[in-house]
């Protein structure tokens, strides 16, 4: 059990029912990818963002669903796709930010 100090999920140290204090962390791995979240210093057990976990099931069910495909379209020269909004908000990207492409057998990867 995980109790917030000040009753919301926005703090930087939990108290961890251990006795421990959990800190925020950013490195909390699921499926590959790294969340941010809590990890008790006494017990090391950790707490993903609520937050941050509701957008992943967001996302598990969309691409179940087949949800997460994009069109390619064309602006000026170039083409372009549109990254939906659930995968935004869960890697944190904002306009402007540059993305790396990598060219696989598997297809185009695309790096933040």
């Amino acid at each position: 059990m995980w109790v917030a100090s000040n009753g919301g999920f926005n703090v930087v140290e939990l108290k961890c029912s251990c006795g421990g204090t959990a800190k925020r962390v950013s490195d909390i791995e699921y499926k590959d990818l790294a969340f941010s979240g809590w990890r008790c210093s006494k017990c090391k057990e950790e707490m993903v963002d609520p937050y941050q976990a509701n957008l992943y099931l967001k996302y598990a069910k969309l691409r179940k669903e087949g949800k997460l495909k994009v069109k390619v379209r064309k602006i000026g020269n170039s083409l372009v796709i549109s990254i939906p909004s659930v995968l935004r908000e869960l890697l944190a990207l904002k306009e402007g930010e540059e993305m790396k492409l990598e060219l696989t057998k598997e297809g185009v990867i695309a790096k933040v």
